[in-house]
Parts: structure tokens; C-alpha cells; sequence
């Protein structure tokens, strides 16, 4: 395997689990929220997508 390919070949699949498990927290804590004066709910919840987002764009650039 040339060093590209193993570069490029890192664990794709446990980072695409691990942004499929962002993308589900984040609504699933927006969804528990009763009102957005906690701010702890309301960072858990764009934390979580924000993070799921991320690890996408960085499974699609490689």
C-alpha cells in the first residue's frame, strides 16, 4: 500500500460512526429540551450537530 492510500484509509468507518451518533444526540437532546433558558441543553444539542456535521465534511474531503 503506497503512504497516500494508508493515509486516506484511516478508520473511515468508525468516524462515520461516530458522526452518526452526533447527528442522532443532537435533535434527540433538542428534543428533550422544555425551553432554551438552560443554556448546558441548548449547547449539548449544537455541540452535537455541529460535531456530526464536521466529521461528514471531513469523511468527504478525504
Amino acid at each position: 500500500m503506497r503512504p497516500d492510500e494508508y493515509w486516506k484509509n484511516f478508520n473511515l468507518g468508525t468516524v462515520l460512526d461516530t458522526a452518526g451518533r452526533f447527528r442522532f444526540n443532537g435533535p434527540q437532546a433538542f428534543h428533550e429540551m422544555r425551553n432554551f433558558a438552560p443554556e448546558e441543553d441548548a449547547f449539548e444539542f449544537l455541540y452535537g450537530v455541529a460535531m456530526g456535521i464536521q466529521r461528514l465534511q471531513k469523511i468527504a474531503v478525504i
